[in-house]
């Protein structure tokens, strides 16, 4: 167990707050979750608020069977991140504390330290890590909500990690954080990064006034894309079950002359080469000028996603270049995508739909292009960071 302390630095001369940033790292990198965390940071240091950034890393975990067993045990209260908060909270006398994904290694009990501190505690809920064991409602590609409506019990019997120990490790702690309110007693405000998370921590008794939406912001480019002229259809995003992506190779089957492009990686990425038929490339995991070629040369981007999606980064970013998006009616995605204005809806994990909404638009550019323009100014007016 480690921790990376990135110290506060601040431009300003005089200093008006001091915010500590709290996250542990996923096992995959530069997903977007990570992404509004370093971002974040950032922002607030440009703004003039002295930030620190206190990480921990997941990384590595799977490879140790030692390292799986303390995190089940670490994840659901880590003694020790408690007695580390407090010591940091007495030393640096942050004013806000703002904490991300906290498990497995700091778990809440840095919540419980900012508590019994006295200071005031953001939560932002970058997924369903509070209403669902495994994060993302999902059970053999299809929502599932049986946990949140009749017990933890069902992580185990579904065996929803695909390994009953896990399963059961992750329902157990689900079920103690939940009934000892280990988030809802130690958070002042949770941020949520849609009106249908908020939803959804309101339908799981989180009061409405401990409850604030705050979408996710993107930079937006100087210059946008020109759909008119790009040349595939793009996907960016974590190749795993939770995001569609299959849905994706299954309609470009039925679209042969259509070239795609899918960026990232994940764990579904060697199956998923195997499967996909001659016009689909994969060009992997790419930094940020690389995303930004990959937005670029692409006529519109799709957001095949079977899970509820808080609020995706790569719908937003693909926005803000000026691409036409075709998403999943589904989670917070379509407060994103205004049907027929910004881009399209399809139901999830219909792959003809897909194929025809598909078609729809590489067939006619210039409509691409207006409704590129359109997610363009619509970025511009919720998703900078001024906003």
């Amino acid at each position: 167990m480690f921790h990376w302390f990135l110290p506060a630095v601040s431009p300003s001369l005089g200093i008006l707050m001091r915010v500590v940033q709290i996250y542990n790292q996923q096992r995959s990198s530069g997903g977007g979750e990570e992404k509004v965390v370093m971002q974040t940071t950032a922002w607030l240091r440009e703004r003039g608020v002295e930030t620190d950034l206190l990480l921990r890393s997941s990384r590595g975990i799977e490879n140790s069977f030692l390292k799986k067993v303390q995190a089940a045990v670490t994840g659901i209260y880590n003694p020790e991140a408690y007695r580390f908060m407090r010591a940091y909270l007495a030393r640096h006398r942050p004013s806000i504390v703002h904490a991300h994904n906290l498990y497995p290694q700091w778990s809440a009990a840095v919540l419980a330290a900012g508590r019994d501190a006295g200071v005031a505690t953001l939560f932002t809920v970058h997924c369903q890590v509070l209403t669902c064991p495994t994060w993302y409602h999902l059970h053999k590609n299809r929502v599932c909500e049986k946990c949140c409506l009749s017990g933890e019990h069902w992580c185990i019997l579904q065996n929803c990690r695909q390994n009953i120990v896990e399963s059961a490790v992750y329902a157990l702690r689900h079920f103690i954080v939940r009934k000892r309110g280990l988030f809802r007693d130690n958070v002042t405000i949770f941020i949520a990064p849609s009106k249908f998370m908020r939803g959804k921590l309101l339908a799981a008794g989180f009061s409405a006034d401990q409850v604030r939406v705050i979408w996710n912001a993107v930079a937006i480019p100087e210059q946008p894309a020109d759909p008119k002229n790009g040349g595939y259809v793009a996907f960016a995003g974590r190749l795993s079950p939770e995001k569609g992506v299959g849905t994706v190779l299954a309609a470009a089957r039925t679209l042969p002359d259509v070239q795609f492009q899918i960026a990232g990686g994940g764990p579904l990425e060697q199956d998923l080469v195997r499967q996909a038929p001659a016009n689909v490339r994969f060009v992997g995991f790419l930094d940020r000028d690389g995303l930004a070629r990959f937005y670029r040369g692409a006529r519109l981007h799709v957001v095949p996603s079977v899970s509820y999606e808080a609020f995706p980064l790569s719908a937003a970013e693909a926005m803000s270049f000026g691409l036409p998006v075709i998403a999943s009616q589904i989670g917070g995605l379509p407060e994103m995508v205004d049907e027929n204005v910004t881009g399209l809806l399809v139901e999830p994990g219909n792959a003809e739909m897909l194929s025809a909404k598909i078609r729809a638009l590489w067939d006619h550019p210039h409509r691409c292009h207006e409704m590129g323009s359109s997610g363009r100014k619509w970025a511009e007016a919720h998703l900078t960071k001024d906003v």
